[in-house]
């Protein structure tokens, strides 16, 4: 049986590096989490945060109920439950 990991961990909203060849920094933003909230890897329920460009805003969706959340508690309140992150390019 395995168990899950109470380990905490950091969120990166963002992060950078340098390519291969050293050349521009590739940056990339946090956009989707995917989070398991439950005692233990074989019981327990799964929801989605979601990053919306276009309003700048956060989503959690959890079945059919979906509401707006702070980027603060994606950040912090994640950190535990997260268990799939999603990054994409940022071209700001």
């Amino acid at each position: 049986m395995y168990h899950k990991s109470e380990q905490s961990i950091t969120v990166f909203l963002f992060f950078s590096f340098l390519s291969q060849h050293g050349s521009m920094p590739h940056s990339y933003r946090l956009v989707s989490v995917v989070n398991h909230i439950g005692t233990s890897s074989s019981a327990g329920h799964y929801v989605s945060d979601v990053y919306d460009a276009k309003k700048d805003a956060w989503f959690s969706y959890d079945d059919s109920d979906v509401q707006k959340i702070r980027e603060e508690l994606v950040r912090e309140e994640r950190r535990r439950s997260g268990y799939i992150f999603f990054y994409a390019v940022n071209y700001e």
